[in-house]
């Protein structure tokens, strides 16, 4: 699975308490059995790896012996990362705000902003953002990298290029 928030349902005798085990400890609340014996309910997986989801019912007789194991494997998608601003190939002459959006499943840790390789800012939440002082970069073109950081510690990059050419002094 690409997601930390996995669905798990099945059956058990109408009106039991089902709950989840993963990796043999409980996770989340017990989930009651419909009259129909189907039950449904979401557990987050905390980080990648191979997982054993078992389950227990439990009635008024008892509890019953675990479920036999399904092994689940989490391996959490690349980050997406896309700039908003500037616009490609744009001409700069003023101090410039850089913005890119960036998603991943697990969320997103980071965003690096770099101006060829100078690091910009590192922000840690939307909006993405930086502020370069193109008036104290050298005129030519520059190359905007911005490299998002996932939750999961997955990084993907993207790129644009711009030119830097300040008015004559």
């Amino acid at each position: 699975v690409s997601a930390p928030l996995l669905n798990v349902s099945g059956t058990a005798m109408p009106g039991s308490q089902v709950q989840l085990l993963l990796n043999g400890q409980v996770s989340g609340s017990p989930v009651a059995a419909a009259a129909n014996g189907s039950f449904s309910t979401v557990t987050t997986l905390p980080t990648e790896g191979v997982y054993q989801i078992e389950a227990t019912a439990a009635n008024a007789r008892g509890t019953s012996p675990k479920s036999a194991a399904v092994a689940v494997t989490y391996t959490s998608a690349a980050p997406t990362v896309s700039f908003v601003a500037p616009a490609v190939n744009a001409v700069l002459s003023s101090p410039t705000s850089i913005t890119v959006v960036a998603s991943a499943p697990a969320g997103i840790a980071k965003v690096d902003i770099y101006a060829n390789d100078t690091l910009l800012a590192s922000p840690a939440q939307a909006p993405y953002s930086a502020q370069w002082d193109v008036t104290a970069a050298a005129d030519g073109t520059y190359t905007l990298k911005a490299v998002a950081t996932s939750a999961a510690g997955k990084t993907t990059q993207a790129t644009r290029q711009v030119t830097v050419k300040k008015a004559p002094t």
